[in-house]
């Protein structure tokens, strides 16, 4: 790329020469994995040899590959996450069913051979042994971090589609009656601060167009994506509402996994009132840290374990067909086993479907609408146009009173006693 082209485009400089200080490193971290992939390649190779003969086993290559590189990966990931553990709990089970009955030698042999590290201890029933990958060994850790811009083609290329579109792309659309208008000015601003990528402006002008076309709606498994809920989520500030705000998040319900999930069974009478309003407690006093709490109190094991990592394994819990759970799911089973029985009893015993997941997500996605619906149409009372983004809606801000809650408002209607009995009808 020559000087004049970079002159020329001088609000991206900062962004091209970033990537360029940064891409000998890159380049080196990359060789580092590659070479850290064709050491395990061998090590599963040799592995596959001894206990196989001549004859080849792929399967076995794979699953000796796949181990590795799966410690390596959740290692990274807490690595990341300035975790001051890396160590990951695998429980035997998983393994077993994910890399076949050999697992356990696979795992001496990764350890012998110095790939990973791995902590014995383990409890029946409450926590499992740990692995993590050795220390000299994390050569993919923020590997992609810098990938954006790292050749002048893939930059030229970006940049002029970008370009084109800000030439293209309206000023203002009209949904559901209303005027919304993206404010170009502050876009381009951002872009050049580095605030949003390129490629998520791009993103985001498409949508914008697409919805001008008539184009701007379409639904993927059963959930509705309209131009606003298809571009990113730090592109939507951009779009000003009809009185000149930019749009903002009002309310996003909260815990709504396990809101919609009681309200499902409840509606299908798997659940008594009183069960549902005692999930409504829960909820109100946020969930995930009641069960945190009661996993801290106990089993001391969890006393390190954050908020963020019990609302990962609240998900598990509510999505996971397996009938045992290990770790921090494991406690949110109890958690819901004790407190909720009946709940539980629901997601537990949960419908199928043919391929012998839960049917949980499409009732999860009729609730959550009537919910929003709802919600929408309260607002809409008060003089606020609202756009639905799954379990979320955003508004102009210049339309919100200043004392706005979402979270109270989403309480007032799922604990009236006169809607809830709607509800049950709807």
């Amino acid at each position: 790329m020559d000087d004049d082209y970079i002159i020329h485009r001088g609000f991206f400089r900062k962004v091209f020469f970033a990537a360029m200080e940064n891409k000998s490193n890159m380049v080196i971290r990359y060789k580092s994995y590659q070479e850290q992939q064709e050491r395990i390649r061998l090590l599963a190779e040799d592995y596959m040899y001894r206990n196989c003969g001549q004859r080849r086993s792929n399967k076995m290559v794979e699953a000796y590959i796949g181990l590795a590189n799966l410690i390596e990966y959740q290692t990274s990931e807490k690595v990341r996450e300035k975790k001051k553990n890396t160590l990951v709990n695998l429980p035997s089970k998983f393994l077993k069913e994910q890399y076949g009955r050999h697992y356990a030698d696979m795992i001496d042999d990764l350890k012998n051979n110095g790939v990973i590290k791995v902590n014995e201890k383990y409890s029946s029933g409450a926590f499992t042994k740990s692995y993590s990958i050795n220390d000299e060994l994390l050569a993919r850790d923020k590997q992609h971090e810098n990938k954006m811009y790292t050749t002048a083609k893939a930059m030229d290329r970006d940049i002029r589609v970008y370009e084109d579109l800000v030439q293209i792309c309206p000023d203002s659309i009209l949904f559901d009656g209303i005027e919304y208008k993206l404010d170009k000015d502050r876009m381009m601003k951002d872009v050049e601060a580095g605030n949003i990528g390129v490629n998520q402006a791009v993103r985001g002008m498409r949508c914008f167009i697409d919805q001008k076309n008539n184009h701007g709606h379409h639904t993927n498994g059963g959930r509705d994506y309209t131009w606003f809920v298809s571009m990113g989520k730090d592109f939507r500030h951009l779009i000003l509402g009809e009185n000149g705000g930019e749009m903002v998040e009002a309310l996003d319900l909260p815990a709504g996994n396990v809101m919609c999930v009681s309200l499902s069974a409840f509606k299908n009478g798997l659940i008594k009132k009183e069960e549902l309003k005692k999930v409504i407690g829960f909820i109100k006093k946020d969930i995930y840290t009641v069960i945190m709490d009661y996993a801290a109190q106990t089993n001391p094991n969890y006393t390190d374990y954050t908020r963020k990592e019990f609302k990962h394994a609240t998900q598990i819990f509510l999505n996971s067909t397996s009938g045992r759970f290990m770790g921090a799911s494991g406690q949110v089973s109890k958690f819901f086993h004790k407190h909720l029985p009946n709940l539980y009893r629901h997601i537990r015993t949960y419908p199928r479907n043919e391929e012998g997941k839960k049917t949980m997500y499409w009732d999860f996605i009729e609730v959550e609408k009537i919910l929003i619906k709802e919600i929408q149409d309260l607002m809409l009372s008060r003089g606020i146009h609202t756009i639905r983004v799954h379990d979320a809606v955003y508004a102009d801000s210049t339309l919100l009173p200043k004392d706005f809650d979402g979270d109270k408002l989403v309480f007032s209607i799922v604990e009236d006693e006169t809607w809830l009995n709607s509800f049950l009808t709807m």
